[in-house]
Order: structure tokens, then sequence, then C-alpha cells
């Protein structure tokens, strides 16, 4: 009969002191209880931010007013057909007509910067 040895796994072999052993709870390597309540790390938390690229441009001004403009649009033209005061109404395709002019607005909302 043959006995297969288990492998270990890098966790299973750390040996992990019950106490903290002296852990660092800081950036500069002192341990919380070794540090006075005010003292603090003077590092930074290592992460990387990016500066804000050159070519990050705003909405032109006129942007939320056209945005505004289709979204009233579409809502106008759907209650117009509904109505009848359009020629030929009530048809799906006026429908259809002030249900792509919102999505477009709400598309264009969600471009706006």
């Amino acid at each position: 009969m043959t006995v297969r040895a288990k492998a270990k796994s890098k966790i299973t072999e750390r040996k992990i002191p019950v106490d903290g052993g002296g852990v660092p709870d800081s950036f500069d390597g002192t341990p919380a209880r070794e540090r006075s309540p005010r003292q603090t790390s003077n590092r930074t938390d290592g992460r990387y931010t990016a500066p804000i690229p050159k070519s990050v441009k705003r909405s032109p001004r006129w942007y939320p007013y056209v945005i505004l403009g289709l979204l009233i649009f579409g809502v106008l033209i759907i209650i117009l057909n509904f109505v009848g005061a359009l020629p030929s109404s009530p048809t799906n395709w006026y429908t259809l007509v002030g249900l792509l002019t919102i999505l477009v607005s709400v598309v264009m909302g969600t471009r706006y910067r």
C-alpha cells in the first residue's frame, strides 16, 4: 500500500504568531501599541493616481439645453399624437419618433460631462 504525501500550500506553511508578533499597523513599521495616539505615518498609501489628461474636455454650454429640448420634444410628439393634433394621427410612427427622440436625449445625458 502506498501513501501519498499531501502537498502543502504556501498559506499552511506560514507560521503566524498568536499575539500578533509586532505586525506593523501602520506604514512606518511601528506597531500600533508602540505609537502615541497622535503619531501618524508620513508615507502615502502606495496607490497611484493618474493625472487628469489635458485632452479631457468638458461639454459645451449648449449641450444640456439640447438634451432638455430633445426630451421635451419627444414627450410633446407622443402627447400630440394621442390627442390627434398631428396630421394622420394617431399612428405608431409618431410614437416611435417620440420614443427615439427621448432615447437620444437619455444617451446624450450619459455623455454629459
